[in-house]
C-alpha cells in the first residue's frame, strides 16, 4: 500500500495541448493546460459567453472574433446567436435564453436583481457560493470583475509582504470607481433596440431672413437626449436635455 501511494504521488498528467507530462497541480482547472502553454496562449475573453480562455485550438484564426470551444461549436451548428432574455449577452444559440441562464434558472429559480449593476440577471445561489464573492448576489460579469479585483489585491499583498499570507476579506472599493464600473458594465448588457434608433441626426435649421422675427424652434430626440435649436434675434441657441433613470439635468 505504501509503495502504491508513493507511485500515485509521482504520477504525471498530460497537457491537453502539447501533451507534455507534468504534475496535476501544474495544470489549469478548466482546459488542463501546462504552464508553458498558458504563457504561449494568453487569456482572451469569449465574444459570446464573456468567459476567459486560452485560444489554443483556434490560434491560427487570429483575425476572427475570439470564441471558446463551446461557443465555437454552437456557432458552427446554429449560426450567430441572439441576445439572451435574462443576461442580455449575445450568447443565446437557437433559444431565447443562453445555456448558462437556462441551467441556472432550473437550479436556483427565477433571476433576481444583481447587487452591483442593479439588473435582473443574477440568481439566488447558496450561501457557500456567495461567500466567494463577499456574500453578495452578483451576476456573471460582476462576479468576474469581483474575482479579478480580488486576485489583483492578493498579488499586491504578496509582492508587498511575501511572508504574510493573503487576507480573505472582501476587497474594498471606491464609491466613484464602483459607479464607473457599473456604468461600463451596463453598457455591456445590450438590449434589442436597433442601432438606427440609438442614433439621431441633428440637422441645424438655416437662420431666418428677418432677424427680428419671432424665435423658431427645432427639436430632435436621441436615446438619452432632447436637443432643441432655435434662432433668436440672429443668434443660434442650443438646448440639450440629458435624461437619467429617475432625474434629469440640463447641460
Amino acid at each position: 500500500m505504501a509503495g502504491r501511494a508513493a507511485e500515485e504521488e509521482g504520477m504525471l498528467f498530460a497537457c491537453t495541448h502539447c501533451h507534455k507530462r507534468v504534475k496535476f497541480e501544474e495544470l489549469s482547472a478548466n482546459q488542463q493546460l501546462c504552464k508553458d502553454c498558458r504563457k504561449k496562449y494568453p487569456l482572451v475573453t469569449c465574444t459570446y459567453c464573456r468567459l476567459d480562455f486560452h485560444p489554443v485550438r483556434n490560434a491560427q484564426n487570429r483575425d476572427s472574433r475570439p470564441a471558446c470551444d463551446h461557443c465555437a461549436k454552437d456557432f458552427k451548428q446554429y449560426g450567430t446567436p441572439s441576445f439572451c432574455a435574462v443576461c442580455n449577452l449575445q450568447s443565446a444559440f437557437n433559444s431565447r435564453k443562453c445555456t448558462r441562464c437556462a441551467h441556472s434558472e432550473k437550479k436556483y429559480g427565477s433571476p433576481v436583481s444583481c447587487e452591483q449593476c442593479k439588473m435582473v440577471c443574477a440568481f439566488n445561489k447558496p450561501d457557500d457560493v456567495k461567500r466567494k464573492v463577499g456574500g453578495q448576489t452578483l451576476c456573471l460579469l460582476c462576479t468576474i470583475n469581483f474575482k479579478k479585483a480580488q486576485f489583483k489585491r492578493k498579488q499586491h499583498e504578496r509582492k508587498k509582504d511575501p511572508q504574510k499570507p493573503p487576507s480573505t476579506t472582501t476587497p474594498s472599493t471606491n464609491t466613484a470607481a464602483v459607479g464607473n464600473r457599473s456604468l461600463k458594465h451596463r453598457d455591456r448588457h445590450r438590449d434589442d433596440e436597433s442601432s438606427a434608433s440609438k442614433k439621431a441626426k441633428l440637422d441645424l435649421p438655416p437662420p431666418p431672413s428677418d432677424a427680428t422675427s419671432s424665435p423658431q424652434f427645432f427639436s430632435t430626440l436621441t436615446r438619452y437626449h432632447c436637443i432643441t435649436v432655435c434662432w433668436r434675434q440672429g443668434t443660434l441657441c442650443l438646448f440639450v436635455l440629458y435624461y437619467k433613470p429617475k432625474n434629469y439635468a440640463v447641460l
